[in-house]
């Protein structure tokens, strides 16, 4: 199989769905194929507080780098 093949494969929708997740000291990161299209991302770390009647969660930032042209899919792989 040639990286024609697999850009194909990409843009029927074949490798849709998260592939990688991973946590280290409470910073997320991973990818995943969205429509074709993969996305790397990074989540910082979140806080939680009690505001009095429950606890509160806030997520941290979250950032993503989509690799949409064929060039970029090339080096996704």
């Amino acid at each position: 199989m040639g990286i024609a093949d697999l850009l194909k494969n990409l843009a029927k929708g074949l490798y849709d769905g998260e592939r990688t997740d991973r946590e280290m000291n409470n910073i997320s990161s991973g990818f995943y194929i969205e429509k074709g299209t993969p996305v790397k991302y990074r989540e910082g770390k979140s806080t939680k507080f009690f505001d009095g009647k429950e606890n509160i969660r806030i997520s941290g930032k979250r950032t993503e780098e989509r690799f949409a042209t064929d060039e970029e899919k090339t080096s996704f792989f």
